[in-house]
């Protein structure tokens, strides 16, 4: 299943162009980066993920909140498929100060509800700490290196099921087509070391994004997704696909609303992993508080 359980703030153009920007004020210490494909089986697949950047003069510590539904027809992930539905809360405290004119600092913490709409044995609560270091390599191009640490716990036992490390090195490119359109790409490497380990793997991803700003506000996008693991302590290789579109538009200031729909496919060495999926979701996020 694919669940969005981030905050996705909307990936403006590079500061140096002057191409429209939805939520000029949310997207000016915003770019939306695929963080991590996550772990479908625990009905979780985690998009995009936000990483805020404040302009000179602008608040650098941000608290932020996060609402929102996922739907899907595969939702774990099974060869026997399940439809069910989830829902999300999640609150993020970032802190994103610039170190130079070309490389800024991003860390938080985040911690957040998983509440099926059926399947409630399955419900959970997350943690996580993060640190990513950008740095601005050519006009159009940033380089990542992150870590995060993430911890999953039963809702109702409150006993730890997952902790995961992870290091993460990524190379962006935002590419102009119109003055209204733009091509967004990422490559990533990530490493986890998981407990248990059977859920240490190694993933490669590549992602390619069109982008279309309608308007300060409103943002179109099309995005194709191929992620290649390798589970490191067990027999197992996944290749899964995503083709995902999304409406994103500002609300205010502060706080945006997106719809995301799309269709998953691929294949896995474990003979009761699949991944045919198709979805949609919406999602609320809001600032509540800026220093």
């Amino acid at each position: 299943m694919l669940f969005f359980s981030s905050n996705p703030i909307i990936a403006a153009p590079l500061k140096d162009e002057k191409a429209p920007s939805p939520a000029t004020t949310l997207s000016d210490r915003a770019s939306v980066k695929n963080e991590q494909i996550g772990d479908p089986e625990l009905g979780v697949l985690r998009l995009q993920e936000q990483q805020l950047q404040s302009p000179p003069d602008e608040p650098i510590a941000h608290l932020l909140g996060q609402v929102g539904y996922f739907q899907g027809t595969n939702i774990f992930s099974a060869v026997d498929a399940i439809d069910d539905g989830l829902f999300s809360t999640n609150l993020t405290f970032a802190i994103a100060p610039k170190l130079g004119s070309k490389t800024s600092l991003f860390t938080a913490i985040d911690g957040g509800l998983v509440r099926y709409r059926e399947h409630d044995r399955a419900d959970y609560n997350k943690l996580r700490l993060r640190a990513i270091l950008r740095q601005k390599l050519t006009p159009r191009m940033f380089g990542e290196v992150g870590w995060n640490n993430q911890y999953l716990f039963d809702a109702k036992t409150g006993d730890r099921f997952l902790n995961e490390h992870a290091l993460r090195l990524a190379l962006q490119r935002q590419d102009k087509i119109t003055n209204k359109l733009w091509l967004n790409s990422v490559y990533e490497f990530r490493l986890g070391f998981a407990e248990p380990d059977t859920r240490s793997r190694a993933i490669n991803s590549l992602s390619t994004e069109l982008a279309y700003y309608i308007s300060p506000r409103l943002q179109l996008s099309l995005e194709y997704l191929l992620a290649l693991s390798n589970f490191t302590q067990r027999d197992r290789d996944d290749t899964y696909h995503l083709i995902l579109g999304s409406i994103i538009y500002a609300v205010s200031r502060g706080s945006q609303i997106s719809f995301q729909s799309g269709v998953s496919f691929g294949n896995s060495s474990d003979p009761n992993i699949g991944f045919d999926n198709s979805f949609f979701s919406v999602n609320y996020t809001f600032d509540i508080g800026n220093w």
